[in-house]
């Protein structure tokens, strides 16, 4: 991904069209933001709100999981450890979505499918929490699916900061090279104007 990126910086595209390039890691919302930060010149803060955002959202995730986990495992029922892992999030967004997941679990609702009317969990960590639940095993496959939750999370940040100093660099890499032209053209102009 880097390699691409980089190629594509390289080849004179913003980051913006750059990041549009891979639109099964940089969705659409943000390809847009890093559009608006390189047009207004804000692309630092824009970065790092993006960054902000979603290591929250897979913290989240992680520390979602690894809570119900523990409350589980130690006799609490899946309602209200929901309730009590709702309290720990601070995104009130967020809350609202995991309490509504809470009423639909005390409504006779699988926990998996409860939660993945919140989007804040992918299919495939929403499968393995269908096949917990189902073979009884609901505490350890949360926290499997906590481990596997923070090793996206290091693998998301990791490839994102990657990303975006190869974006910057090659950036200030091009700003010099811009400088360095124009005093180099300036000064042929300026002594071709000589004439001995």
């Amino acid at each position: 991904l880097c390699t691409e990126l980089w190629a594509s910086l390289s080849e004179g595209l913003t980051l913006s069209a750059a990041f549009a390039q891979h639109p099964k890691v940089f969705d659409g919302q943000t390809v847009n933001l890093v559009a608006a930060g390189e047009a207004t010149g804000n692309l630092r803060d824009v970065l790092d709100r993006l960054i902000a955002h979603f290591t929250e959202q897979k913290e989240l995730r992680a520390k979602l999981t690894a809570a119900l986990a523990v409350l589980l495992e130690n006799g609490i029922t899946t309602a209200e450890a929901l309730r009590l892992a709702e309290k720990t999030i601070g995104n009130l967004a967020l809350r609202a979505r995991l309490r509504d997941a809470t009423d639909r679990v005390l409504e006779g609702e699988s926990l998996s499918l409860a939660l993945s009317r919140t989007e804040i969990f992918d299919p495939l960590l929403l499968d393995r929490l269908s096949v917990s639940e189902q073979t009884g095993s609901l505490a350890p496959g949360l926290k499997d699916i906590a481990r596997t939750c923070r090793a996206q999370l290091d693998k998301f940040l990791n490839t994102f900061t990657t990303s975006i100093s190869a974006g910057v660099l090659v950036a200030a890499f091009s700003f010099v090279a811009f400088i360095a032209y124009a005093i180099v053209s300036a000064v042929f102009q300026v002594s071709s104007s000589f004439r001995f």
